[in-house]
This record gives structure tokens, C-alpha cells and sequence, in this order.
């Protein structure tokens, strides 16, 4: 997918930069050796500390670094911060800036269900959103990974935040669950939209490096309990690919270390949610399926990542949830101008 954009660089007269210097800036750089196509370094805008560590041994440079050299060179990036792509092409050095709309392999849905999507399975889940918007950002997900991904940086806009939707608000006594609180973001995001006002929160994050990141960062604040175990429709175990870093995702296996169990019986401990947001890569579906009674009985709205996942999960779990409990309305939204931002609000 997207060869002509690797064949553009293949044949680039510039040389080539990734900008960037986090975990998508790496993944692209593997994209490129993977396509024989030759990069310099990495840059950053500003002078920072490298706060991942990687094997590759690039250099890394600063923008102004790059500026003092004096040279024109071409610039790749990911998807992330797409916005920031024009601040980019206002630097006289920069001769062309080329986009990888989705640098994650196994985020990229195989061509057979574009196809089919784009066909006739968008028309089966229209009517169960509630705005044009919703429909145009479902169409744009499934565009983005056809030859025509520019379309999507035109039609597509982002929220200001993953907690400022534009149809619902939030009540005065949430009991907020982060599935897949990572290193605490989520959770301190969801703190300075509501303006710290909930009854509790319970935190999620299996991933032993994250979960320990997330425990000091709710340090001392009022009844935020953290959980390091998994989600899933049943109970078992599960372990962890990439642990300490943004791309980390879990696998059910019984040789695994991390424990698993059903959101519906971790509700009957920890009490019943007003909000729950999931963001786990490629095990949405199969958490919300362990959530089921919770769904159907007390319609907690939901936050939660559709693009994470393979095959049509995308559209499945838009059907399910309308399924389980057709009271929902449904929206989707970006959180960024990302393909992998799409989410989900159901209310």
C-alpha cells in the first residue's frame, strides 16, 4: 500500500529526514529500510532530551542544526501531528515534505475489506450515526488507506481534545474507566476537562513499565485506584509485545504473565461506570464482549478506539454496541488528524 509515495523517494534528488524522534518517527524509519529508501537522520524542532532508546544509530539533529548545514534536504513523517506539516514547508532548506498516512502495519486494514467497505459495508452502519460528520469520518478512515490518502488532511478535523466531544457533557459524579490508561495521559487528561470533578477512577494498564509510570503520576490525587490486569471476554492470561513503548500491544496466551479477566466482573468490585474509555490496540471488541451485562443494563457512554484493531473490527464494533444496547447514539470523531485517531462515542 502507498507505493508511489516510497517510489517518490526512492528517486528523491534531496536527501531525506524523519522528523521526529518518538516511537512513530522509529517505526517510520523501519518503513523506510524496509523500501530501500535511504535517510539521513532524524530531526527535532527544538533542542530535547532522546527519552526513548533505540538500536538504531542514526543522527540526531535539531532544526537549527540542520539550518547551519546550509543544505536543501526532503523531510518524511508520519501521521502524527499532520497539522504541523505547513510549519515544516515554510523552512527555505526544506525542498519536499513526503507523508506515511499509516506507518503501522498491523493498524492497516488488508485491501480486501477497503474494498468491501467502500463498497457496500459503510452503507450497513450509516444509520446508526448520528451526523454527517460521523459518516464523512468513517468514509475518510477507509480512504486514507486507497492511493487517494490526501483526501483524508482535507475533510477531516480534529477534536480539541479526546474529552471535548461535541454532543455530550460530563456529569458532576463520573465514575470514569480508563481502559488502557498507558502512563497516566488519559487519565490526567480526563482531570482537566472535567475540572477534577468526579465520584472515581479506575485506571487500567497492564503493560509493567507503563502501569508504574501511570501510579506516580495519580500519586495522592483523590480516589484513582490503578489496576495492573487485562481486559478481555474471558478470563486467562495474556502478555506483553513492546512493553515501554507508545506501540505496545497484548496477546492472550496461558504462557503469558499478565492476568485477565471480564470488565463485567470487575465492575461488581469496583462499582458501576458512567464512563468508560477503551484505547487498546487490536483487543476492543473482545473487551467490550466481557462488558456486555454492564452495556446492556446500565449504558455507560463509552470512549473508544476503532482503529486499533485488524480485519473489519472497525465496523463490527460499531454494529455490536448498537446491537447490545440500541438506546446509543453513536458519533465518531478524530482526536487527531490521524487514520489510527478515530474514535468512537457512544452516549
Amino acid at each position: 500500500m502507498f507505493e508511489s509515495i516510497y517510489e517518490t523517494m526512492r528517486g528523491c534528488e534531496y536527501p531525506i529526514y524523519i522528523w521526529g524522534n518518538g516511537s512513530m518517527a522509529h517505526v517510520v524509519y523501519k518503513k523506510m529500510q524496509e523500501q530501500a529508501v535511504l535517510v539521513q537522520g532524524y530531526f527535532v524542532n527544538v533542542s530535547t532530551c532522546w527519552q526513548e532508546q533505540h538500536r538504531d544509530v542514526l543522527p540526531r539533529l535539531t532544526l537549527q542544526e540542520l539550518r547551519e548545514q546550509n543544505k536543501p534536504f526532503a523531510v518524511v513523517m508520519g501521521h502524527g501531528h499532520i497539522e504541523l506539516m505547513s510549519q515544516i514547508q515554510q523552512e527555505e532548506l526544506v525542498k519536499e515534505v513526503f507523508i506515511i498516512p499509516n506507518p503501522y502495519d498491523y493498524y492497516i486494514p488488508e485491501q480486501n475489506v477497503v474494498r468491501q467497505a467502500l463498497a457496500d459495508g459503510i452503507d450497513a452502519v450509516r444509520s446508526y450515526l448520528v451526523d454527517k460528520e460521523s459518516q464523512d469520518n468513517l468514509l475518510a478512515y477507509f480512504t486514507v488507506h486507497t492511493e487517494n490518502y490526501r483526501d483524508f488532511y482535507q475533510k477531516v478535523k480534529m477534536l480539541d481534545g479526546l474529552f471535548y466531544p461535541d454532543i455530550w457533557q460530563f456529569r458532576e459524579d463520573e465514575v470514569y474507566y480508563d481502559i488502557g490508561a498507558w502512563n497516566g495521559d488519559t487519565v490526567r487528561e480526563f482531570l482537566a476537562a472535567n475540572n477534577k470533578k468526579y465520584k472515581s477512577i479506575e485506571a487500567f494498564e497492564p503493560d509493567p513499565v507503563a502501569s508504574m509510570e501511570l501510579i506516580r503520576s495519580v500519586e495522592g490525587k483523590d480516589s484513582i485506584h490503578c489496576h495492573r490486569i487485562g481486559l478481555a471476554s474471558t478470563p486467562g492470561k495474556m502478555q506483553i509485545q513492546g512493553s515501554g513503548t507508545q506501540s505496545a500491544f497484548i496477546e492472550k496466551t496461558e504462557m503469558g504473565n499478565i492476568p485477565v479477566y471480564r470488565l463485567d466482573d470487575v465492575v461488581e468490585k469496583n462499582g458501576t461506570p458512567t464512563l468508560i474509555k477503551i484505547g487498546v490496540p487490536k483487543l476492543t471488541l473482545d473487551i467490550l464482549q466481557g462488558a456486555k451485562l454492564t452495556i446492556q443494563k446500565n449504558k455507560p457512554r463509552l470512549i473508544i478506539s476503532v482503529a486499533w484493531g485488524t480485519s473489519n473490527d472497525l465496523l463490527d464494533t460499531i454494529k455490536w454496541v448498537k446491537q447490545i444496547n440500541p438506546e446509543y447514539k453513536l458519533a465518531l470523531r478524530y482526536r487527531l488528524l490521524m487514520p489510527t485517531q478515530l474514535w468512537l462515542y457512544a452516549y
